[in-house]
């Protein structure tokens, strides 16, 4: 059973008291307050409530400021407030453990498709890449946006999948083969 709190303002005792409120349930998950760096007030209200944290960020891009942890019984996730890192979080990271928490066996479902255009080199953090792909003849093409701007929804909702690139991962050509994640939305 699923249960939405209100919007809460940006003061750390109404996160707090937010955040106490939901301790009942074994999935708790913000969206937004989660930044890097001073405009990250859900990560001390969270502590301040109870929450042991795993992780505070993650090297991947869009969904640094992504964080894990628990208290008590439930398990606590502070998804970004940008629409499209949040989505991008929750397909990779929530989205499992839902089906883990369900009795289900899940993994992410990583696939081969062929590049229809060249790409740069990678920088320091995994990229997920909003992409388009296509089936021709039994064969997954796939075609990267342009502006991969984490706020850009117009992209996201043209995207049926992500290309993934590793950290430092070199420049590839038109042809070459990457590894993508059918977006589940």
């Amino acid at each position: 059973e699923a249960y939405l709190q209100p919007i809460i303002k940006d003061k750390t005792k109404d996160i707090i008291n937010s955040i106490q409120k939901s301790l009942e349930f074994d999935l708790i998950i913000t969206i937004g307050g989660a930044s890097v760096g001073k405009y990250d007030l859900v990560y001390d209200a969270a502590v301040q409530a109870g929450v042991t944290f795993s992780f505070k960020e993650v090297n991947m891009r869009p969904g640094k400021p992504f964080k894990a942890g628990k208290t008590g019984n439930s398990l606590f996730f502070s998804l970004p407030g940008n629409p499209v890192s949040s989505l991008i979080c929750s397909q990779i990271f929530i989205g499992p453990v839902l089906e883990k928490l369900k009795g289900n066996k899940y993994s992410l479902k990583f696939k081969d498709a062929f590049l229809l255009e060249d790409m740069k080199k990678n920088g320091k953090r995994k990229h997920f890449i909003r992409s388009k792909f296509v089936k021709k003849n039994n064969v997954l093409y796939v075609k990267p946006f342009k502006n991969q701007d984490s706020s850009n929804l117009p992209i996201l909702n043209k995207a049926n999948s992500l290309i993934v690139r590793n950290e430092h991962a070199p420049a590839i050509k038109k042809g070459d083969k990457v590894k993508i994640l059918k977006l589940e939305i």
